[in-house]
């Protein structure tokens, strides 16, 4: 898989091993080179297709290239030190490995404002304010990007500071469904506008002969979890915006990370009190408990596509970027198209909303998918440094810059106005295709790493029957107000008026 890329637990072992080489942040930086991490972006081992390595990445390898011909300045990729990116437990891990031994990258990718807690981001927020000398005409570097990225969780901490610079944009939806088109026609199904549809088309599947399958999930959601996709993007959103007249505590129409944890620790979303709460985790898990087949964890993604080649899936789903490999799959003997994963609402739940749609060609504003921080124990007492890295950060959101990125990853929209998107988008039509405005408010999990990974626990217990509801209820409700707790003394959130 493209996105997420399988790194054992166990390559933590062996992190030493490449932190004797004198390069990257902190007091081992070596003069004129800048320790970068861009996730998913960085460069490929090599230049050239292998069957390890079907799609290289080469777009950040000429940018480095060229910026090191203008400014000077080498690039060492955080790829060198075997740096994870499956998810956010191992990456922080890796993190804290590369502070403790002085070797943390001056610019890092940690999903947005993910390790906030732990004080390692610059605010970005005067640097923004001055000219990108790399953008012809520029007088503020802050204008160069669509104008809502700056109202993003992914983009602002929780005190309202901008910590991380947006590069790629979700297109619209986080994901798509692609469906066997002969098998929805030759059987009288629809495709699925709302999520209870979605739900009804998987029980009609489950009655067509031969379909073993009739919904695959997202191949990032490897486990039962509130952290996964679906639960995010699809079950989520409706839930929280019904919730906005109470969590939305200055009106602004936009549900920050302060005003979550406040509407936390005012126990606004206890689901032993609150009927949104309860009602939407009661989906999420009948969602796992009975529309996912039995036994879908431990099947694998090739033994999927063998099955969807078989006419044995009827609908699953995966990143734009899948399109055109779904377009040359030869084993494919069925028409397929694709659509909006469908959010739940009204019809799901009275205490779900109906949200607006809009087509992105309409002015849907797309949510943050890929944002870099600039690491404070790499550049902290070292001007000449943190310099280097708002410089480099620069260079790297020039249109031209984002448009080769962008373009060669082929996963979503680019975050900088005037930049390029991946031809697919046209391809399957899906700049015409109307999503769900769902950026009026997140759903809260734990704020903390080690907290969200314990309500994820006890919720995986939930559904396999270790734990009764209301045992998840506690748990979830304990853990949620821990989170938030250690936010405001980590983060010092005035808490002036909150009735806590």
């Amino acid at each position: 898989m493209k996105r997420i890329a399988a790194v054992l637990i166990s390559v933590f072992f062996i992190i030493t091993a490449f932190l004797t080489v004198s390069c990257g942040g902190g007091d081992s930086v070596g003069e004129g080179q800048l320790f970068v991490d861009l996730h998913t972006l960085m460069p490929t081992p090599s230049e050239t297709a292998t069957p390890d390595q079907p799609n290289p990445v080469n777009a950040s390898r000429n940018i480095a290239k060229k910026y090191k011909e203008t400014t000077g300045t080498e690039i060492v990729w955080a790829s060198d030190y075997a740096k994870p990116i499956d998810n956010i437990n191992n990456m922080r891990a890796w993190y804290n490995t590369q502070v403790n031994v002085k070797n943390c990258p001056a610019i890092g990718f940690s999903f947005g404002t993910k390790m906030q807690e732990d004080g390692l981001y610059v605010s970005l927020d005067e640097y923004l304010e001055r000219p990108n000398p790399y953008v012809n005409g520029n007088t503020r570097w802050k204008d160069i990007f669509e104008d809502w990225v700056w109202k993003d969780q992914a983009v602002l901490d929780a005190n309202g500071r901008i910590v991380s610079i947006p590069i790629v944009l979700n297109p619209g939806s986080a994901t798509a469904i692609y469906y066997n088109k002969d098998m929805f026609e030759e059987n009288g199904l629809t495709v699925p506008t709302t999520w209870k549809e979605l739900t009804a088309a998987i029980d009609s599947a489950k009655g067509i002969s031969g379909v073993q399958y009739p919904y695959v999930p997202y191949t990032g959601d490897v486990g039962i979890s509130l952290s996964s996709w679906v639960f995010e993007f699809n079950l989520a959103p409706g839930f929280a915006a019904h919730m906005a007249d109470r969590t939305d505590y200055d009106n602004d129409g936009i549900v920050t990370t302060k005003e979550l944890i406040r509407a936390v620790l005012e126990n606004k979303f206890n689901p032993v009190l609150c009927q949104e709460a309860k009602e939407l985790y009661g989906l999420a898990y009948n969602y796992y408990k009975t529309v996912l087949p039995t036994g879908w964890e431990s099947v694998t993604s090739a033994t999927y596509l063998n099955m969807w080649n078989s006419h044995k899936v009827a609908m699953k789903n995966q990143g734009l970027w899948y399109y055109n490999i779904e377009r040359g799959n030869t084993l494919r003997d069925f028409a397929f198209d694709l659509f909006v994963p469908p959010v739940a609402q009204s019809d799901s739940s009275a205490k779900a909303s109906d949200l607006p749609s809009k087509t992105l060609k309409d002015g849907y504003q797309s949510e943050v998918l890929m944002a870099f921080n600039v690491m404070k124990p790499a550049v902290e007492n070292n001007e000449k440094l943190l310099d280097r890295a708002i410089d480099f950060l620069m260079y790297l959101t020039s249109p031209e810059a984002v448009t080769a990125m962008v373009q060669e990853n082929g996963e979503g929209l680019p975050a900088v106005k005037g930049a390029g998107y991946p031809s697919v988008y046209d391809d399957a039509g899906w700049l015409e295709k109307s999503f769900t405005v769902t950026n009026v408010s997140k759903w809260p999990l734990g704020f903390i790493v080690a907290n969200t990974a314990n309500i994820n626990a006890a919720f995986a217990g939930w559904v396999r029957g270790e734990l009764n509801q209301s045992e998840f209820f506690t748990k979830l409700n304990s853990e949620q107000k821990e989170g938030a707790r250690t936010m405001v003394r980590n983060m010092n959130i005035d808490t002036t008026g909150w009735e806590i």
